[in-house]
């Protein structure tokens, strides 16, 4: 065929990667896509990092250029159509990799490059399968008795790979769209898919074995596991070395240079019947409530290991071993300045001296990357580097670390706490767009530091971006940061690990704004607590964090260098309005309009004295109206009666005690402001209820106790329930209850209220972090006023009014 014009190599790239019928079936549906896996092939075979190659990275080069040419391409697919078809009407099993090309222009626009990456490993991990076939025939070739070399493994394992992306759905699509063209990584970005998945169910059933499928091929080819081995072997590996995270509530507790200890804890639901905890989480996750936030927080607590009574182990030693793993972790949860796992100033100071006086700019850039990004090592090695934002992934993970050239910052992902609720589709237009990624400016001193390694790495690859260290750099890094550290120590007698390092961003956060949630984003780790509930309702726009790392930045290097250089440009204006985090948090302008709808329907209702159900449609809309009030003066949760007892509110000291979610001891009952507003309203309320019970008393011969109620159509007084008040609100979007939480835990912030003052009102605070407990030296005063200042400025600006009944 070289009298076309395309070169007989590319015809042999061609058929080596898609491995074609011989009479080319189906080449008009699958042979625009050929270029763009070449493209594919040749990024992938320019990471790869093995023994042998399956294709040579020129002839890869040459190819891609030569079908950029219209004229060659378009004689080739004349030739190949050209060829007399022979045989059955399928392609599904005589060639598995071209029927899936046929599919992959089906999906959306957006997940089409994402299918064309996904695509391109399966082809190059099927050509090294095959090449290992061949190369196990070879006398010189050390045979691994590894049984994936029989063919008859192969065929099976391919076709199921491309069956799996032909039919993942694109919801399922989105979680393995990976901009990523390393063999090695890509495999363990599915592998931790897969074993999320089996704790976050967040892919059906279908999807999960798909994605499993995928990964179960690349393992197979490039020999991270056999066929015959199964998961077994993987995970006695990885337990040895590796801790990972496969509970909803553990507790990692490191020691100095003792392994980590686990502590499991799990919600206690009051029954074992599965079936009984499957309604209770279905009934909370139908008024949009987070499972894990909303049951009451009594724990059952193990240790992750079995008792060693061969070596004198002991159910005793047990129970003191589990009370100092509490103790320890009640200390970290303290979340105290100054504390030994944070650095102080001198120790700052100290570690910087040391890194100035290096000559290896690559250890100093890892030091540094890990002051500015508070991520572990791990992640620091892996950082890469693209020259201008518009090259990012779409996807990012919150461990995952680009630096951008253009503008002198890094970026990454955006932590996200288990089991969040997803955007509805009928929610998006009355709800706050969010973004998945967050960028912030490196400090000016820093940045020239790093300056010489970021550009080496720049200038070393012209793709989309490239490792910041190489790979047989990555493997001394550690070993040298680990020296200038134990360096440092000896000399200033300081007390330096990689673990305080990492965690001198985090805590320095917190202690600037307050708010555990805007450190948890920023640095992409969270709390030795684990899981916080305020990351389940929190939006903050872009630009307010990018100024809670200015602040935080400013104080690092002040605390290095004894000053702060001006930097004018820490915020990117084009970005100032994202936003990050909950997904489900209404407009300012949508609270208006439910606030005039829920006004207007008492106003109508109470004049419509026709209607033999007037008395009943008046009080119903009164209550609405006063319960939702309630909830966005107070941020009470939709598990019950939004007020369970008058005596709850105290008129002259305008405030309110919540206790929708407490343990035995009613340790998370709160104290919150109450407004003028709210007070107003509640009394209103009252003497509309004491004139219907006064004249209809006869009816109302049930109990009436709780403050507030809904009527039947037989005038039957009706507990105020989550699904009664999403049944009476009936808006057309069918909104979460919850929403009320999350606008107040956004708004209070963007009105400056302190981290703290925000989560006591939410009631977000963890063990040890109660703030009227003993030794708490918490303004009970001071966050009254405030809270209840920011509180009437956003009912003000929703325009909530006094609703009168029939008093």
């Amino acid at each position: 065929m070289s009298h076309h014009e395309v070169s007989k190599d590319t015809i042999n790239v061609i058929e080596e990667a898609l491995q074609p019928r011989q009479d080319y079936y189906g080449v008009t549906d699958w042979g625009d896509c050929i270029e763009r896996i070449i493209e594919n092939l040749e990024r992938i075979v320019s990471e790869f990092n093995g023994d042998y190659s399956c294709w040579n990275l020129q002839t890869l080069s040459n190819s891609r250029e030569e079908l950029l040419s219209e004229t060659k391409k378009t004689k080739l697919m004349k030739t190949l159509q050209d060829i007399p078809k022979s045989g059955s009407r399928g392609i599904l099993s005589d060639s598995p990799i071209t029927s899936l090309l046929s599919e992959l222009r089906k999906r959306p626009e957006e997940l089409v490059e994402a299918s064309y990456t996904i695509t391109a490993h399966i082809i190059h991990a099927a050509k090294w399968w095959r090449d290992e076939i061949l190369r196990d025939k070879s006398a010189d070739y050390n045979n691994q008795k590894n049984k994936k070399l029989y063919k008859d493994r192969y065929q099976p394992n391919l076709e199921a790979a491309c069956r799996s992306v032909r039919l993942i759905s694109n919801e399922a699509m989105k979680n393995i769209a990976f901009d990523i063209f390393d063999t090695t990584q890509i495999y363990r970005k599915l592998e931790e898919t897969t074993e999320q998945n089996k704790y976050e169910n967040f892919l059906e059933e279908n999807d999960a074995s798909y994605v499993k499928n995928i990964e179960r091929f690349l393992a197979f080819s490039y020999a991270a596991r056999s066929p015959h081995e199964g998961p077994l072997k993987r995970k006695n590996r990885k337990a040895s070395n590796v801790f990972e995270e496969k509970l909803k509530f553990e507790f990692v507790l490191s020691g100095l240079n003792a392994s980590p200890t686990i502590i499991s804890r799990e919600i206690c639901y009051g029954t074992s019947d599965r079936e009984k905890i499957n309604h209770i989480e279905q009934n909370l996750k139908s008024t949009g409530l987070a499972i894990t936030e909303e049951i009451s927080n009594i724990e059952y607590q193990r240790e992750s290991q079995p008792l060693k009574t061969k070596k004198g182990d002991t159910t005793l030693q047990s129970t003191f071993r589990t009370q100092l793993a509490d103790k320890h972790i009640k200390k970290n949860a303290q979340l105290i300045p100054f504390r030994w796992d944070q650095l102080s100033s001198y120790e700052i100071r100290k570690l910087w001296e040391s890194v100035l006086s290096q000559h290896n700019p690559h250890a100093t850039t890892v030091i540094c990357l890990m002051l500015i990004t508070g991520r572990p090592l791990e992640s620091i090695i892996n950082t890469r580097v693209v020259r201008k934002r518009t090259h990012l992934p779409k996807r990012i993970n919150e461990n995952d670390i680009f630096i951008i050239v253009e503008d002198n910052s890094w970026a990454s992902g955006i932590i996200e706490p288990e089991s969040r609720r997803q955007l509805n589709s009928n929610w998006k237009d009355n709800f706050e767009t969010t973004v998945e990624k967050s960028s912030f400016k490196i400090p000016i001193e820093i940045w020239r530091l790093m300056s010489s390694s970021i550009k080496k790495a720049s200038d070393r690859s012209h793709k989309r971006s490239s490792g910041l260290f190489n790979e047989n750099r990555q493997k001394t890094l550690e070993e040298n940061v680990k020296k200038i550290v134990s360096a440092t120590n000896k000399k200033f007698k300081t007390r330096l690990t990689l673990h305080r390092i990492t965690n001198t961003l985090f805590h320095q956060t917190v202690f600037s704004s307050g708010d555990i949630a805007e450190a948890s984003l920023i640095t992409g780790t969270l709390p030795a607590t684990g899981s916080i509930s305020s990351l389940y309702y929190y939006t903050p726009r872009i630009d307010h964090l990018c100024k809670v790392y200015e602040n935080v930045m400013k104080c690092i290097q002040d605390a290095a260098i004894g000053s702060s250089p001006e930097q004018l440009d820490f915020l990117d204006e084009s970005r100032e309005k994202e936003r990050v985090g909950s997904p489900i948090t209404p407009k300012e302008s949508y609270i208006f309009e439910v606030a005039k709808d829920l006004y207007q329907r008492c106003m109508n209702e109470k004049m419509k004295t026709y209607d033999p159900q007037f008395i009943v449609r008046t009080h119903n809309a009164l209550t609405l109206y006063t319960a939702m009030l309630i909830m966005f003066s107070t941020g009470y949760r939709s598990i019950k009666d939004p007020l369970s007892d008058l005596s709850h509110i105290n008129i002259r000291r305008k405030t309110v005690v919540i206790s929708d979610k407490v343990d035995d001891n009613l340790t998370n009952s709160r104290l919150v402001p109450a407004t003028g507003l709210l007070v107003d309203q509640v009394n209103h309320y009252v003497d509309h209820c004491n004139f219907l019970k006064e004249r209809l008393s006869i009816i109302f011969d049930k109990n009436t106790s709780r403050p507030l109620f809904f009527l039947s159509r037989n005038m039957e007084p009706q507990r105020v329930t989550p699904e009664r008040l999403q049944r009476h609100l009936s808006l057309e979007t069918k909104p979460p209850l919850n929403m009320n939480r999350h606008y107040l835990r956004t708004r209070l912030r963007e009105l400056e209220v302190p981290g703290e003052y925000v989560d006591t009102f939410m009631g977000h605070w963890g063990c040890d972090q109660v703030p009227y407990s003993r030794f708490s030296t918490f303004c009970t005063h001071q966050y009254l006023s405030t809270t209840r200042a920011a509180i009437e400025t956003l009912l003000e600006r929703s325009q909530w009014k006094v609703a009168r009944g029939f008093s």
